[in-house]
């Protein structure tokens, strides 16, 4: 008895052990990736403010002026995610994961005229099923700009009974448009956070992208 109580303890302190050095290596890659990235993107949106008031002051095209302002808040919403990626592997941040609170702050930075509509009564979502809703969108959105030919879209967020439904919808090419490895990225979050997804042309054209979250 006293041997197998040792051989017992023996295998939790190698448990323990295992798991300490696993969340220490965790926090340093979270580290130096938010320290190598961030300076980085600083960069990118101090250079993009630089020049969207230069093209301003020459009265350059509004296009030009509107591009310029999409990378420099996406960069600032990119430091935020990386704050909030780094708030999940160290639980004192201040900086929590994007959710759909955030919603609106990524709508901006889509590139195109993306209204948001929502139904049901609002209210705070369990965290994982929150950061998927906002994936979701994200991936979207991206995928929206890159392939769809779209020139605006539409992200419907629906509160139900026990769930939360995500919806974006284009006026793009539809299902005829190459989508990428997006769509898989996203099915797979879905299911993981135990959701349905969906997607195919939409009723009106373009194309739908749908997630079921139960909430």
């Amino acid at each position: 008895a006293e041997v197998e109580r040792r051989a017992a303890d023996a295998e939790r302190t190698r448990e323990e052990e295992a798991l300490r050095r696993a969340q220490e290596e965790r926090l340093r890659v979270a580290r130096e990736l938010h320290d190598v990235t961030s300076h980085t993107v600083s960069v990118i949106a101090l250079h993009a403010a630089v020049a969207a008031e230069a093209v301003e002051r020459a009265g350059g095209p509004p296009e030009a002026r509107a591009a310029l302002q999409v990378i420099r808040t996406a960069s600032r919403q990119a430091l935020a995610e990386m704050k909030g990626v780094l708030g999940v592997l160290r639980p004192d941040s201040r900086h929590p994961p994007p959710g759909s609170a955030q919603l609106p702050e990524l709508l901006k930075t889509a590139g195109l005229p993306v209204t948001l509509e929502v139904s049901g009564e609002r209210r705070p979502l369990p965290p994982a099923v929150d950061l998927t809703v906002y994936r979701v969108v994200q991936e979207a959105l991206t995928n929206t700009m890159r392939h769809a030919g779209a020139t605006g879209a539409t992200v419907t967020l629906r509160y139900e009974t026990g769930a939360v439904t995500v919806q974006v919808d284009d006026d793009g090419t539809g299902s005829r448009a190459p989508r990428g490895n997006g769509l898989t990225g996203m099915a797979e979050r879905v299911a993981a956070a135990g959701g349905r997804f969906t997607t195919g042309d939409g009723p009106e054209g373009g194309f739908r992208i749908a997630a079921w979250l139960p909430a």
